[in-house]
């Protein structure tokens, strides 16, 4: 169970760190 927590924790880091960097790619 906690393995998947942080699993779930890392997934959402990078999703936020790619979504960032969507913004700045089209800005």
């Amino acid at each position: 169970m906690e393995e998947t927590h942080k699993q779930a924790g890392v997934f959402l880091e990078l999703r936020q760190n790619f979504t960032e960097w969507s913004v700045g790619f089209k800005d």
